[in-house]
């Protein structure tokens, strides 16, 4: 049995709070005897871009870069793997990404989202990328395989985890409504269940994680899920709660 940490984290505009506050979140699931902890898609900045490159670049970096190399050694010091979502810069381009650090082998198995939700439609295919592939990585938690927010409403991409030999799915999204809508009331009564019915889809255990944001142009409310492989919540967060979910898996 493998317990993973599941992470709402609370995201501000300054760079180095959230990677302490990441790096909080390291240490005391560590002492819980977590393996792994989970955060939310864009993790290190919140999904901020607006399409302009030159602020967009600024949001950007590569896994050599000393913010993620920080991460990863807090990781290798308190003997946990890690995965979170970042924007990845490679040359002039700019992806949705994912990594599974693997804090034993000093290893990172990286995922670039493939849907294209995340930016705005015909902005130029140079600098904002997609990922082409879904892959099976081999971790000491399972054979997991990502899929970043909408990936999981993408019917193609549905199958092709369904038939893949992964045993655990992890989904980290960035989710949020406009202001007039009741946050709570449509994820709790509606929502929550279409990302669960996806799931059964898959036919495979699915941990999701969103993040919480009042900066940007729009509120991020958090939440966890943790569902089984016939599309039941077993466990889950609450909306506007920030805190850590321990499942076992």
């Amino acid at each position: 049995m493998t317990t993973l940490a599941l992470c709402v984290n609370h995201i501000s505009e300054s760079l180095s709070d959230n990677v302490e506050s990441m790096k909080y979140f390291i240490r005391e699931v560590a002492l819980k005897g977590a393996e792994c902890i989970v955060f939310s898609e864009a993790a290190l900045t919140g999904l901020i871009n607006n399409d302009d490159p030159v602020h967009d670049y600024c949001l950007a970096i590569t896994l050599d870069d000393v913010v993620i190399k920080e991460i990863f050694e807090c990781c290798s010091e308190n003997k946990i793997d890690i995965v979170f979502g970042f924007f990845e810069r490679s040359g002039n381009s700019i992806y949705d990404s994912a990594v599974y650090f693997d804090h034993k082998k000093n290893v990172t198995h990286t995922y670039r989202r493939i849907s294209s939700g995340w930016h705005g439609a015909g902005e130029s295919s140079k600098v904002y990328r997609q990922g082409t592939e879904v892959k099976v990585f081999d971790t000491k938690i399972g054979n997991i395989s990502f899929l970043i927010c909408g990936d999981l409403f993408d019917d193609r991409l549905v199958e092709t985890v369904r038939n893949n030999d992964s045993n655990l799915v992890i989904v980290p999204f960035a989710r949020c409504f406009p202001e007039e809508v009741d946050n709570l009331k449509v994820w709790s009564i509606t929502e929550k269940y279409i990302y669960a019915d996806q799931v059964k889809k898959i036919g495979k255990d699915t941990v999701l994680v969103n993040y919480i944001s009042g900066y940007g142009p729009e509120d991020y409310f958090g939440g966890v899920l943790f569902v089984g492989k016939n599309g039941k919540i077993n466990a889950e967060l609450p909306v506007f709660e920030k805190g850590i979910l321990y499942v076992d898996i």
